[in-house]
């Protein structure tokens, strides 16, 4: 049973006219200087257990009967009427409700202020069904309080649970000396003697423990802090501080404090009340569900994971993801991403470096990737122990690039890389025995070994039999494809070890760059594009590609054995 009241406050509502400064109507004479209008009623606040009685002086009338004063006069349903007698028993402590005289003056609770939070003594009430008599000056109220040590927190969920047991019953209201009903609890039994300082349990959070631990400051576990933090960097508004007033019914309200109860809002809607102790009574969570349409979130998280989760399923957000997903760096260029959820809070974000990916754990996530994803407005979080690191390392070469190279002078220079030697629209003369001559100019020839090569040129239409014909093996060469392509044509006709492929790195991760390109083997190409690398660039490979690498992508290329070669 709760606490009787400790202290009343009566404040008495009077208001002051001022002169100064109004203006008034013509026939309109202003009121005394020291004139004042006193209000017939006088507000008290009460204050019973940590909950508030708010209630108005009144006096009273003939035919006043306090349980039409109550529904009649402040609005207040049957169903509340009992907690509000009992409430003006409180405030006007030796006077009987049911026995109100003319010009008696009396206190009218009109407002009950609901402690959300139950003293953390208050156990659950155990079902049982005992038969009760009713005594002389008993209510149902003072019988729960009295016998079965109900607190004002819990007294709706009892009321409720009686009148469930007792359907037979019009009225718990009013009871009559001798009348039998049914209190579906056990009876509250003395309370143990408390336990010496020696012998409470002490319990001491060790490393790796800190989760399950309680918030020095708060009644909150770290774990819930934990994501109250992470929901804030999403544009959650959180508040953990203060206190919110919720209207449950007339006359009733639910005070709830932000240190046991945080209250989250998502950035596009969606509303939580957390309540990781377990301290909201059944009845005021329905009564703020059903009113409010709030989400209430009870317990403590058994995993940090998982609560986050619940949260962000009720939370509303510009957008939402759960899985794996992709990004975009480039035209030809992507990320693949396993994040357990991507967050976008609002439709700016996109453009305002505001997109959230949230990963269990920073194992598996690439810092040099990570910190890739960071250059591009990405935020990375890991809800595990350790943070997840961004590697911004700059690469100590400069990318090595072939201009042109889609064009003959691209070939050309190419060619000679590898050692080969070669010449742009020669004159290739061939001589028939019938003394007729041709002069063809292909785009490039080269002499491979004992072979010699020719681009076939667009014009004449017999120039690739004239070629034939004086000895070169010929390739087209089609200006519009694909550089990649005919690059690895060129392989082809040299016989270079390569290989076209999308490169994935790394090769198993929760972040992984694709790219488009040609993987070649060549140790004296590898020495010619990287001269001054010298032992640093040995038993690497060359990648080559189309895509315009930044030093994120050569620092990742290097160290998973490749140095890269761009098209430009």
């Amino acid at each position: 049973m709760r606490r009787v009241i400790k202290r009343g406050v009566a404040v008495t509502l009077s208001l002051s006219l001022l002169v100064g400064g109004f203006a008034y109507g013509a026939d309109e004479a202003p009121p005394p200087q020291d004139s004042k209008i006193h209000l017939k009623k006088a507000l008290y606040v009460h204050r019973a257990a940590g909950d508030k009685i708010f209630a108005e002086s009144r006096k009273i009338k003939k035919g006043d009967i306090l349980w039409n004063i109550l529904k009649n006069d402040y609005g207040i349903s049957a169903d509340n009427i009992p907690e509000f007698i009992e409430a003006f028993r409180q405030v006007n402590p030796g006077v009987d409700p049911n026995r109100l005289f003319v010009g008696q003056e009396i206190r009218v609770p009109f407002k009950v202020e609901i402690d959300a939070a139950p003293p953390p003594e208050q156990a659950e009430l155990a079902l049982e069904n005992n038969t009760y008599q009713v005594r002389s000056g008993d209510n149902l109220w003072k019988i729960l309080r009295r016998d079965y040590g109900v607190t004002n927190a819990g007294m709706g969920q009892a009321l409720a649970a009686v009148k469930k047991a007792n359907p037979s019953v019009k009225d718990l209201g009013k009871l009559w000396v001798g009348q039998f009903i049914v209190i579906p609890f056990a009876r509250s039994s003395e309370e143990e003697p408390e336990k010496s300082a020696a012998e409470k349990p002490v319990t001491t959070a060790g490393k790796g423990e800190g989760r399950d631990s309680l918030s020095a400051k708060q009644g909150i576990p770290e774990g819930v802090l934990t994501i109250l933090s992470l929901l804030e960097k999403l544009e959650c508004r959180v508040e953990k501080n203060g206190e919110r007033f919720i209207p449950l019914s007339r006359g009733r309200t639910v005070r709830l404090d932000g240190g046991d109860f945080p209250f989250i809002t998502g950035p596009a809607g969606g509303s939580v009340i957390l309540d990781p102790m377990n301290r909201l009574s059944k009845p005021i969570e329905e009564a703020v569900v059903d009113s409010w349409g709030y989400t209430v979130l009870k317990g403590a998280p058994e995993s940090v994971e998982g609560y986050l989760g619940k949260l962000l399923a009720v939370l509303k957000f510009n957008e939402l993801k759960e899985g794996a997903t992709t990004v975009s760096l480039g035209e030809k260029e992507t990320l693949e991403a396993s994040p357990r959820w991507t967050v976008t809070p609002n439709p700016n974000s996109l453009w305002e470096d505001g997109v959230h990916m949230i990963f269990s754990d920073s194992t598996g996530v690439d810092p040099i990737l990570a910190g890739l994803l960071g250059r591009k407005g990405f935020l990375l979080h890991s809800l595990g122990l350790t943070p997840i690191r961004e590697d911004r390392t700059t690469p100590n070469f400069e990318i090595a690039g072939l201009t042109q190279s889609g064009s003959m002078e691209g070939a050309a220079s190419l060619l000679s890389l590898l050692g080969v030697e070669n010449e742009l629209s020669p004159a290739v003369v061939l001589k028939l025995d019938s003394g007729v001559s041709y002069t063809i100019r292909p785009p490039i020839t080269f002499e491979y070994g004992s072979l010699k090569y020719a681009a076939i040129p667009k014009k004449p239409a017999k120039a690739e039999s004239v070629l034939l014909r004086a000895g070169y093996f010929t390739f087209s060469w089609d200006g519009d494809s694909p550089a990649l392509g005919r690059v690895a044509d060129l392989m082809v006709l040299l016989g270079v070890e390569h290989k076209l492929l999308e490169l994935a790195l790394p090769e198993n991760g929760l972040l992984r760059l694709i790219l488009p390109g040609i993987e070649i083997n060549n140790q004296l190409l590898l020495s010619k594009l990287y001269p001054n690398l010298g032992r640093e660039a040995e038993e690497k490979k060359i990648f080559c590609t189309d895509v315009e690498l930044g030093e994120a992508e050569a620092a990742l290329l290097f160290r998973e054995g490749y140095l890269p070669w761009v098209l430009k």
